[in-house]
């Protein structure tokens, strides 16, 4: 069985994938959680190679798979790399090692499941937004603060304005600063999530699908939209499987 990994800016998405595709375990945990997670399934023989897709590879993420590593060998850990071209699907960018590798698995996974003439959309710490044409062509896309950074900005440059990672967000008027902070940050949200859909509608695209820790934020924004929304919570991990049995 494989560990599927999507190690994000601030946790780290796994599932436990069998042979037949069948998902047998999934669940998030935290960076420093990662290296006992990997051992437990080891020692239960539920992994026996790990796929791992980072937006930041860094050294503590390497050391905390160096047990794995030692125990699996390094040819059954893979990390998977933004690619030219993989699966039909063809990057825009010049050098397409720097288009995060979350975004190319995302690209990846939805153009596999839904074709072309859609637009990917990520909300997690960034929004992001990515249009496929049907040939599989990415035309270019989009990156932005996300809902909870755009409201921590305001938090992070003004002393006297505190407000909690729980709170509400609402498109009404807020009645004291701090609810005029989150309110504002769902008001410049809803704003670029719309303006992503007018952009990608202007240049024939019919599906929108959407994924991230904000998907839900994304999905409510669009309510009224003309466009197909799909929700696709587990696209990232999706693309990785992908990645790793046709790119790899």
């Amino acid at each position: 069985m494989i560990l599927e990994l999507d190690a994000g800016n601030t946790r780290i998405k796994w599932r436990v994938r069998a042979p037949s595709s069948e998902i047998v375990r999934d669940g998030s945990c935290q960076l420093d959680e990662v290296a006992e997670l990997c051992a437990n399934l080891i020692d239960q023989a539920l992994v026996r190679r790990i796929c791992v897709s980072s937006v930041l590879f860094d050294e503590k993420l390497a050391k905390s798979l160096q047990g794995c590593v030692e125990r699996l060998g390094e040819k059954n850990i893979v990390f998977a790399k933004t690619l030219a071209a993989c699966g039909g699907l063809t990057i825009a960018y010049v050098d397409p090692s720097r288009l995060g590798v979350d975004r190319f698995l995302a690209m990846l996974a939805a153009f596999h499941h839904y074709g072309g003439c859609i637009l990917v959309i990520d909300a997690g710490s960034a929004l992001t937004g990515d249009i496929v044409d049907e040939s599989g062509s990415h035309l270019g896309g989009y990156i932005m603060n996300g809902l909870h950074v755009m409201r921590q900005v305001i938090v992070d440059r003004t002393d006297s304005i505190l407000v909690k990672e729980d709170a509400e967000f609402a498109l009404t008027p807020g009645r004291t600063t701090e609810a005029c902070v989150s309110h504002g940050a769902l008001l410049m949200f809803q704003g670029a999530v719309k303006e992503l859909v007018a952009q990608a509608s202007a240049v024939g695209v019919a599906r929108v699908i959407v994924t991230g820790g904000d998907a839900a934020a994304v999905v409510s924004c669009l309510s009224d939209c003309d466009l197909e929304i799909v929700l696709a919570p587990a696209l990232v991990l999706d693309g990785l499987a992908l990645w790793a049995e046709s790119c790899a």
